[in-house]
């Protein structure tokens, strides 16, 4: 099966959270996390802020880097 030949990935998330960002001309939300990132070849924790917009009737991530 092709899933077999997949490495194996866990992502977890921690210390979210999410506010409205002010002034925006749509619906924005900033939300920052930490993320837990494993994998055979790597094994990382970072924190990360997203950017999300409100756009016909669906979230839409804009922007996500590092926080």
């Amino acid at each position: 099966a092709i899933q077999q030949r997949k490495p194996k990935v866990e992502v977890g998330i921690d210390k979210l959270s999410m506010f409205t960002y002010p002034n925006a001309q749509q619906t924005m939300v900033v939300v920052n996390f930490e993320q837990d990132f494993k994998s055979a070849s790597l094994q990382n924790r970072m924190k990360k802020r997203q950017y999300w917009i409100h756009e016909n009737n669906q979230w839409k991530i804009i922007y996500e880097g590092a926080a």
